[in-house]
């Protein structure tokens, strides 16, 4: 590991990563480390210092394959997410602005349909 943004994967408990840096090498918390596992690369944001230059690590998607030893790189920044209109219209619908027929377009909503009723009758 002679650079020191790079480390090794130490230890794997779902979807927990632990990854281990030389001195030095830690990288800050919030930051996003990638993990090349052949046919897909893994993200996963440095949650915690937990001594011994080991970073506790959440992973973003299912870390199956994944083993001791992979390198990981930080990538000296955080996960970002594009601030697009379906963003900022789902931070809307959760901040409670009401949904009704008029602006459930306008909220990303797809436009209301009455519901049908069925009675179900058993002999």
């Amino acid at each position: 590991m002679e650079n020191p943004h790079i480390g090794k994967v130490s230890q794997v408990m779902g979807p927990v990563v632990d990854v281990r840096f030389d001195e030095g090498g830690l990288p800050a918390i919030h930051n996003a480390l990638t993990i090349d596992m052949g046919e897909r690369t893994l993200t996963v944001e440095v949650s915690q210092h937990v001594g011994d230059n080991t970073a506790r690590c959440i992973a973003m998607a299912s870390t199956d394959g994944l083993r001791r030893g992979i390198d990981a790189v930080d990538t000296g920044k955080a996960i970002r997410q594009r601030n697009s209109g379906q963003n900022i219209q789902c931070a809307r619908r959760h901040r409670g602005q009401r949904r009704t027929r008029k602006n459930s377009r306008a909220l990303g909503y797809p436009s209301p349909r009455p519901r049908i009723l069925r009675a179900f009758h058993y002999h």
